[in-house]
């Protein structure tokens, strides 16, 4: 919090037209940013729609590091399938 009070008191010593730079900055800042992670956001959801996997079967979202152990979970005798010891 400190840093902030001493970055609102250089803004302030400044003069009013390197003030007016450092608006002109932030603003330019605040632009490139929020472009670039609405482009990247925008960019995800478009590859999501597009891929012919996705919503292709139900599951667990953890499916990928706890494979073995859900489909242990799910093994009966009447599955069919047995578990190596």
């Amino acid at each position: 919090m400190q840093q902030l009070q001493q970055i609102h008191q250089d803004i302030d010593s400044l003069p009013n037209e390197a003030q007016e730079l450092l608006f002109d900055f932030v603003q330019i800042l605040k632009k490139r940013y929020l472009v670039s992670t609405q482009n990247l956001s925008s960019t995800i959801q478009k590859d999501v729609l597009q891929d012919p996997l996705v919503g292709l079967f139900a599951g667990s979202p953890n499916l990928a590091m706890q494979a073995e152990e859900i489909l242990e979970a799910e093994i009966t005798s009447k599955s069919g399938w047995s578990c190596k010891k």
